[in-house]
């Protein structure tokens, strides 16, 4: 399958450029041909390359926008008559999601339970399954009826933090993120009634299980 993805960049350290790096480096691990286009190259100029963005879009079989702005615009927009299907990710606890969920086919929400903010520490969202599960049955009945499903297309199973986890010591790493933690993610992902969630953390559980910690590794065996 050819996939297209329109990302900021694949700069590790910030957010959207390390989830945009696994998203690429685990595609490609299963065999998909991707073509990533950025804000560093193509998109760097969409209307000047608005003809060679159209024959890479032309040429996929699905469009994957990370962020609404520009990037779910500049799918859609760009794709015009091609009738591709087109994916766009969004943040799941901050962002409204009516106007990526009106510009794609298939709509991808975060899911991040605890986080560490800059500013109050260790952070747990407040929300709870129905929010999410609401939130996406409402605007697509209202705003969005054209949108077939919305996904987990970014489901924390690892901890947060503001610095690489290979610079933390594991103690650590796991006192951000038991397995309780992980085993109560999933049910809390079971519950929001969405059909796919890709987790985000397979890595980590690889490497802990190399550091003598395989139970997450292990439980995770029980999942697929």
């Amino acid at each position: 399958m050819k996939i297209c993805l329109l990302i900021h960049g694949l700069n590790t350290k910030d957010g959207g450029g390390r989830f945009s790096f696994d998203l690429v480096s685990n595609l490609k691990s299963t065999g998909q041909e991707i073509q990533v286009l950025t804000n560093l190259d193509l998109l760097k100029n969409p209307i000047i390359n608005i003809f060679k963005i159209r024959k890479i879009f032309k040429n996929s079989d699905i469009i994957h926008a990370v962020d609404i702005w520009p990037n779910g615009f500049y799918a859609r927009l760009i794709s015009f008559g091609l009738k591709k299907p087109i994916i766009i990710t969004d943040s799941g606890e901050l962002r409204p999601w009516r106007t990526p969920m009106q510009l794609s086919d298939i709509f991808g929400t975060t899911l991040y339970r605890v986080i560490d903010n800059p500013w109050l520490g260790p952070f747990q969202y407040p929300l709870r399954p129905w929010f999410y599960r609401t939130k996406s049955d409402l605007i697509r009945k209202v705003f969005a009826p054209q949108n077939q499903k919305t996904i987990i297309s970014e489901f924390q199973a690892e901890p947060w933090a503001m610095q690489p986890l290979t610079e933390i010591p594991i103690k650590e790493q796991l006192s951000k993120f038991p397995i309780s933690r992980l085993q109560e993610t999933v049910d809390f992902a079971r519950k929001t009634g969405f059909p796919e969630a890709y987790f985000w953390g397979v890595e980590w559980w690889y490497y802990l299980a190399k550091n003598d910690h395989p139970e997450y590794l292990n439980y995770a065996k029980t999942l697929f």
